[in-house]
């Protein structure tokens, strides 16, 4: 490909087949292709700023065929969305568009071939789409080929804890192998910076932290943003300086960038402002904004209304719904209701109702509906969610939230289209955290140029208001930002220790700072099976194997403030206190009960401040027996339904992306927990007895809960395979991965002779039972049914491993292959980690009880010393991306012998 302007246009255009592209991006594409990336590109809104994921994406292939200067992997951050946004729709799209092939010398196909090169000769799926966010489950599409290029969509919360080695839901196994995956090779794009200072100074300070410890493949961090603010200015300077010539200018609009209509139709879009103030003695905020509302009842237009609490949004969005006051009989249609409050499945739902569609910005859709619609919502649908409403009514916020609410409206400009925004002031209180901050805003919009009888507010007036110093007065303060420490990294790669260790704490406050105004969050869920669990008294190892196997998506999780979630906690309580639920905090799951949550007693403030410890940042896995969900919002009046299903949709809510089930197996039958059907296309992972059994036996006990997922993700082939054959595979995948990323070669090699050993502690009597080899003469690296884990009495086939290529083999043959190898160390790390131990330790009853206790003891004291030498040396992303070539190798190759999994 021509890294030319002109070549950059045709390929955008065959992507999207609309307008050229616009003049800010073709000069965004040239500094990319040319190996230069800013440190900030600012932005106004409506002008496509997603779009630096296609621009990205054909900088890469140009960078394929002239000598690579980009990462291979682009991380779009978003703040905490709950609605489908642009920048997801943007690569969904692309990839599309790149899976239906054009003429051998086509722009796509000239494209394709690109990024097939870069992704070691994959032609038939060259690009990676995956999200990693709210309402969208992960189709784990981006950790199968480390040097496949990929496109990510996530939050601040997901992507952030898979890169401080914490990831939410992963076990073991994934924490270091997603860190390594998204620490090294990437692009790191944070959208909407200025909105979260805390994350934007931590991805400063990791970037600085690798560049300066001379990591393999550096992460880079652009942010996105309206505005700068000086949280991060010490480590985004010192990224400046370590990139060097690798760092553009901030990039942003010039004055030749008004020669493109589209851009200046929709910097100019027509937007006015007018503020109402609200009198307390003519009834509630709430009631008010409804009344002004509905003044648009007939006007076939999208009403789009936002508002700081969620009580005040299900106060307003039932009042218009309202049959007699409001729009009528037909309101339960014309009205949704958004807060980040709302469970995922609900949430799901709203994203893909009419209704909601209809606010989607959209040049192709219709100016005017057969009816007027509304949308209520709180700061869940301000950030970047993709809307474009005609007016809308609010209360006053923050400048930052405003200019985010203001945003939404008559995004694309044009023609006669103009909105109404309408601020309802009501009288601030003295004990309202920002009070400072909402005064402020409100002077800073009387101070707008006049328009009518309001003010502007297009995006060009809006921007230059908001840079201004005065402004940033009136954002939201921000939150006291924790400094992320070369000994706090430290401590969170260390993920062999599960569960808390001193030093290491959560890394919540670490992505989003600590604000008064703002506490803790708690998530919920729940579930039909954890109440017979607790009754069994199943143990809380058995219990962490379960989630980790079937883990809680998003869509069966909503999260509430703190205090919320204990207040309503108490309400059930107060039915039912002594009932066992599942507290997960840290990943770690431990049996409590509500009254441990919230205590009854108010007055023992020992019991309360310990409750408030272990909701924060914790999630509550609840039994369904007790209810507590309510249109999909935590209540805890609501009695539980008769349909279980109504509250657990663990299986539901994947629909058709990652099939799994649970099935209540006796001596007499087999059926599905929930449902009638039994999915026989699954895989066993788990198994729990609700009474005492010998669960290591390989006859299933009476009343047994078994826990069974699809192929791709089950971690199990589905099929025997030798373990000669297995190794042999994984070679040539590990060779091929290493050849397409181009790594040099002693490294190249010591991932080849690791994928040559890793699984050679499976050829034990012992694992080989597990396997149910039977009388088969060779043995076996995948089978297609195991025992129960406990079989193996904590025995560790990597560990077995470890000691082969250590100390030779079983009749001590020594390895020179490894003994001699310049990446010993590598080579022996490497194997001794590839299911997530080894960082630093494995538990000693871990040991291979065939080989002498001195080598066990040896091998377990240099295993840990072997991890920070080699930490020190490639860094702890590096040192991660590394074990993750091998362990990706493995994924492939068992995928490719008819399985799914390592």
């Amino acid at each position: 490909m021509s890294g030319d302007s002109a070549s950059f246009v045709r390929v955008f255009h065959a992507l999207f087949s609309v307008h050229t592209p616009f003049r800010w991006q073709c000069r965004l594409f040239d500094e990319l292709a040319a190996g230069r990336i800013p440190l900030t590109v600012t932005l106004p809104t409506g002008l496509g700023k997603t779009s630096i994921i296609p621009i990205w994406l054909i900088a890469l292939a140009h960078s394929a065929d002239n000598g690579l200067r980009l990462p291979r992997r682009l991380v779009y951050i978003v703040n905490r969305r709950t609605v489908v946004d642009q920048a997801t729709e943007d690569a969904a799209r692309i990839l599309s568009t790149l899976s239906v092939l054009d003429s051998d010398n086509g722009p796509l196909a000239q494209l394709r071939k690109a990024l097939a090169r870069l992704a070691g000769g994959d032609l038939q799926v060259p690009l990676a789409v995956s999200t990693l966010r709210g309402e969208l489950a992960d189709n784990g599409e981006w950790k199968k080929n480390p040097a496949r290029p990929v496109i990510i969509v996530g939050t601040i919360d997901m992507i952030g804890s898979k890169l401080l080695f914490s990831g939410y839901g992963d076990g073991r196994y994934g924490r270091a192998h997603h860190a390594g995956l998204i620490g090294q090779d990437t692009l790191i794009v944070h959208d909407e910076a200025h909105l979260s200072p805390a994350f934007s100074r931590l991805l400063w300070k990791i970037e600085r932290e690798q560049r300066e410890a001379n990591e393999p493949r550096p992460v880079r961090v652009l942010e996105l943003t309206a505005t700068s603010r000086d949280d991060a200015r010490e480590d985004r300077e010192a990224v400046r300086r370590l990139r060097g010539a690798e760092a553009s200018a901030d990039f942003t609009l010039i004055k030749e960038d008004d020669a493109d209509a589209i851009v200046t139709q929709r910097r100019t879009a027509s937007k006015t402002l007018t503020l109402q103030t609200y009198d307390a003695g003519k009834g509630n905020l709430a009631q008010a904004i409804a009344t002004k509302a509905l003044t648009y009842r007939d006007s076939k237009e999208r009403i789009l209304i936002y508002v700081r609490l969620p009580e005040d949004a299900k106060a307003i969005a039932d009042a218009i719904k309202n049959p007699k006051t409001g729009l009528g009989k037909d309101g339960d249609g014309r009205v949704r209701l958004l807060t980040g409050t709302i469970r995922g499945f609900e949430r799901d739902q709203l994203a893909n109702s009419e209704l909601f569609r209809a606010f989607r910005s959209d040049p192709a859709r219709p100016p005017k509906l057969e009816q007027a619609l509304y949308l209520v919502s709180t700061s869940a649908g301000e950030i970047g969610a993709d809307l474009d409403a005609d007016h809308l009514v609010c209360d006053l916020s923050t400048l930052d939230s405003m200019a985010q609410r203001i945003g939404r409206m008559n995004r694309l400009g044009g023609g006669s289209r103009s909105a109404k925004i309408s601020v309802v002031v009501a009288p601030i209180g003295d004990k309202d955290p920002v009070r400072p901050q909402l005064e402020m805003t409100g002077e800073a919009l009387r101070e707008l140029p006049a328009k009518n009888d309001g003010f502007d507010v297009s995006p060009e007036a809006l921007s230059n208001l908001l840079n201004t110093d005065d402004a940033k007065l009136a954002f939201s303060p921000p939150p006291t930002i924790l400094p992320a420490t070369d000994i706090l990294f430290d401590a969170w790669a260390l993920t062999s220790i599960t569960g808390e260790l001193p030093g290491r704490p959560g890394v919540e406050p670490y992505l989003h700072g600590v604000a008064e105004w703002e506490p803790p969050e708690t998530h919920v869920a729940w579930r039909a099976d954890i109440g017979e669990l607790g009754r069994a008294g199943v143990a809380e190892d058995d219990l962490a194997e379960m989630l980790e196997v079937f883990p809680i998506r998003a869509a069966e999780r909503l999260r509430d403030r703190r205090d919320r979630v204990q207040e309503q906690l108490a309400r059930i309580a107060a039915r039912q206190n002594d009932v066992k639920v599942v507290l997960i905090r840290n990943g770690e799951p431990r049996w409590v009960t509500l009254a441990e949550l919230a205590p009854a007693d108010k007055t023992d403030k020992a019991k309360l401040n310990e409750a408030r410890r272990l909701l924060s940042y914790a999630t509550v896995l609840l039994p369904t027996e007790v209810g507590g969900l309510k249109a999909g919002m935590l209540d805890g009046n609501e009695e539980a339904p008769k349909q279980h299903q109504d509250l657990d949709v663990a299986e539901a809510a994947l629909a058709d992306q990652l099939a799994r089930q649970r099935l209540r197996v006796t001596d007499d039958e087999v059926k599905p927990l929930l449902g009638e059907q039994v999915n026989t296309t699954l895989v066993e992972r788990c198994r729990l007895a609700l009474a005492a059994s010998d669960s290591a036996n390989e006859d299933i006990s009476p009343a047994t809960i078994e826990y069974r997922v699809a192929k791709a993700e089950s971690g199990e082939p589905g099929t025997r395979v030798r373990l000669a054959d297995h190794s042999g595979t994984v070679v040539t995948t590990a060779k091929r991965i290493g050849a397409a990323l181009g790594l040099e070669q002693p490294v190249y090699e010591a991932l080849a002779l690791a994928a040559h050993w890793h699984d050679s502690g499976k050829n034990r009597p012992i694992w080989q039972r597990y396997a149910r080899k039977g009388d088969s003469s060779a043995p076996l690296a995948k089978s297609d049914r195991y025992l129960h884990w406990k079989a193996l009495n904590f025995y560790r086939h990597e560990f077995g491993s470890l000691l082969d290529a250590t100390f030779g083999d079983a009749d001590g043959n020594p390895v020179s292959e490894v003994a001699s190898h310049a990446e010993r160390d590598l080579i022996l790390h490497l194997i001794a980690a590839h299911h997530g131990w080894s960082r630093p330790h494995f538990e000693p009853m871990a040991f291979d009880r065939e080989r002498p206790t001195k080598d066990n003891e040896a091998a377990l004291v240099e295993a840990m010393q072997r991890f920070a030498r080699l930490q020190r040396r490639f860094g702890r992303w590096g040192l991660a991306w590394l074990e993750s070539l091998l362990r990706c190798a493995d994924a492939l190759a068992s995928a490719d012998q008819n399985g799914g999994g390592a």
